[in-house]
């Protein structure tokens, strides 16, 4: 399994974290009361879970494709609708996890944060492997290579609504979430199901 370092709870403001995108107009419920440590502590630990048993899911070849450790850590910010978000600095790869998001969308969304009506464990599992294609995408640079390979300079259906609002990046992690948890309708796109086989099927860095 790939290294992952639980850096705990922030308890304070992340929103440089955030682009404008995933910010809300009105967040009614930014002035809510702040649960309380054992509700935190409650919910990182299912979390903790969710990271691991996504960690788990990925393949011998995948694993060894990433070098360095994966680090985690929980926040909360209701002023934005994202559970999760990837960042690459100075090197290291985070994945954030919004343990309160917003329960409202943001302006050009066209359905429900995932939180609106509760989060299933696929859900969770989706989450945290969408974040990781992230990851794999910044450690090993491969959106370009994605882009140019599967895409071909082509006009690609995209795999999922997110992906084609939010363009390639999204696409890519998208393509990376499915492959594992639904290879069949991922099937539907052959050009990005091809890419993911063959990244998942060989050994080594690409």
């Amino acid at each position: 399994m790939i290294s992952i370092r639980f850096l705990g709870f922030v308890d304070d403001s992340v929103m440089t974290i955030f682009d404008s995108r995933d910010l809300v107009s009105r967040p009614e419920d930014e002035n809510l009361p702040r649960p309380d440590k054992e509700w935190i502590n409650s919910h990182i630990k299912i979390w903790k879970v969710a990271v691991c048993k996504a960690a788990a899911l990925l393949p011998d070849n995948a694993v060894e494709k990433l070098n360095k450790p994966v680090q985690v850590l929980f926040f909360i910010d209701r002023t934005a609708w994202p559970t999760g978000i990837a960042k690459n600095q100075y090197g290291t790869s985070a994945i954030y996890i919004n343990l309160l998001p917003s329960f409202e969308g943001a302006d050009w969304m066209t359905w429900d944060p995932l939180v609106v009506n509760g989060f299933s464990w696929i859900e969770k599992l989706g989450l945290v492997l969408h974040e990781l294609g992230h990851v794999y995408e910044y450690q090993l640079d491969l959106l370009e290579k994605f882009i140019s390979e599967a895409y071909n300079r082509k006009i690609v259906s995209k795999t999922t609504p997110y992906a084609e609002l939010r363009g390639a990046a999204e696409d890519f992690a998208e393509s990376f979430c499915l492959y594992i948890l639904d290879p069949n309708y991922l099937k539907k796109y052959p050009p990005q199901y091809t890419w993911m086989k063959e990244f998942f099927t060989t050994s080594g860095k690409n």
